[in-house]
């Protein structure tokens, strides 16, 4: 058997004979779709990991904003109340506030009410009856 320049023993033809290199090509060709489906394989795993950490930051990145916004709006209800508070108490000090040490008592039924005080605003014309 001759081949085209190349000299090739005969125990080599024996082994690598049409025969086996036919089977050769087989398992390659088996292999190749085999590494073929399993760079396939490992496309859609990558992908899906890529969906799912796409989804997890996501959800975090979304529960940290709604977080704060919550946040926010608690703080700026409780601004709210303290002002509320703070009015409610400046409007109480102002009605309980002790009367003016020149203020005239004009109730007679008053436990603090002074004949002579009035008549003396009266007479100064300070005060009107």
């Amino acid at each position: 058997m001759a081949t085209s320049g190349v000299n090739v023993s005969p125990l080599r033809r024996k082994i690598y004979g049409p025969p086996a290199r036919a089977m050769l090509l087989a398992i390659h060709k088996k292999l190749r779709r085999t590494t073929l489906y399993a760079n396939a394989v490992f496309i859609q795993v990558l992908r899906y990991s890529a969906l799912l950490a796409g989804v997890a930051y996501g959800f975090t990145r979304q529960s940290s904003i709604t977080a704060q916004t919550k946040s926010n709006h608690i703080d700026a209800e409780y601004k709210r109340k303290e002002g509320l508070v703070q009015q409610a108490k400046a409007e109480w000090a102002r009605r309980t506030a002790p009367a003016e040490a020149n203020a005239v008592i004009t109730d007679p039924s008053s436990p603090n009410f002074d004949l002579e005080t009035l008549m003396t605003k009266v007479a100064d014309g300070s005060l009107q009856v």
